[in-house]
């Protein structure tokens, strides 16, 4: 009886064959079982007491004989996986970048890059010792930190040859807005690249049959992220 078990256990379901000419191949595909055959349909031949059905297979070097354990609907519920982990991996990206996003609007609104600093500076003969000048810079910098400033304190500091106490802030903002525009640039690169590779990661659990399939999946996951 063990040896019965065994024997079934261990019985081959499926066998890949290359035939030496073209027309053993034309031959084993008239076997084909029919495109719009019956659920119970059976074929004529039989191979070890089993119903003998054929297909065409994809070349040798195109199979990853690895993933020819997993069944459809092991490959479906880690598709499934995957899409949710890629999903969860691009909105936690989107939301990252739009944080980074308004620091930096927030930066163009307190320091528009459109003031037109020339006429200002102007109305005070281009004078930074004037103490008007001075005066209001420091009256404007409140507004300014609220995002409505006038300009003045842009001005004034931005185009003081001098370093002021009353700029301190102006310049601790201006390297601030430095930094993140260069993590900005960077992030999106190493963001895009650490996606790409956790994809390619992903996609090959996923155990596809061929490299074109899983080549071809790759591709489209990375165009779409």
């Amino acid at each position: 009886m063990i040896s019965n078990q065994l024997d079934a256990l261990s019985r081959p379901v499926a066998a890949f064959i290359t035939f030496e000419t073209q027309e053993g191949f034309e031959r084993a595909c008239n076997l084909k079982r029919p495109k719009y055959a019956k659920k119970d349909f059976k074929h004529k031949y039989e191979f070890l007491e089993a119903p003998f059905h054929l297909q065409e297979s994809k070349e040798p070097t195109n199979l990853k004989w690895e993933n020819w354990d997993k069944t459809t609907s092991m490959q479906a519920k880690r598709k499934y996986a995957v899409i949710a982990a890629i999903t969860v991996l691009l909105i936690g990206a989107f939301i990252s970048f739009y944080i980074l996003k308004i620091q930096t609007i927030s930066n163009y609104r307190k320091y528009p890059p459109t003031t037109d600093c020339d006429t200002i500076v102007n109305m005070y003969n281009g004078n930074f010792d004037d103490p008007n000048f001075i005066k209001y810079a420091a009256l404007d910098k409140t507004n300014t930190e609220d995002e409505k400033g006038a300009g003045i304190y842009q001005c004034f500091c931005q185009l003081n040859p001098k370093s002021s106490d009353t700029c301190s802030d102006f310049t601790i903002d201006k390297y601030k807005a430095l930094a993140l525009s260069q993590v900005v640039t960077f992030g999106i690169v190493a963001v895009n690249f650490i996606i790409r590779t956790i994809n390619i990661i992903l996609i090959k659990t996923i155990g596809y049959y061929t490299e074109s399939k899983e080549a071809k999946v790759i591709m489209i996951s990375i165009f779409i992220a």
